[in-house]
């Protein structure tokens, strides 16, 4: 089963040491229209991402 996931970081994260990685929460949705509708939500503060995940039931 595929969810798409919408990950909203806090702070910042360092790219050049992967081991300074910032903080983050994740939301998990059945479909894109939510994922997306939830995205629109959080405004443009931050960063946030969109990916799909396949889960194992």
């Amino acid at each position: 089963m595929r969810v798409y996931v919408v990950r909203k970081y806090h702070g910042r994260s360092s790219w050049i040491d992967p081991k300074h990685l910032a903080k983050y929460i994740e939301k998990e949705f059945e479909n894109r229209h939510d994922a997306l509708a939830y995205h629109e939500s959080l405004g443009l503060q931050g960063i946030v991402e969109v990916y799909t995940k396949e889960v194992n039931e």
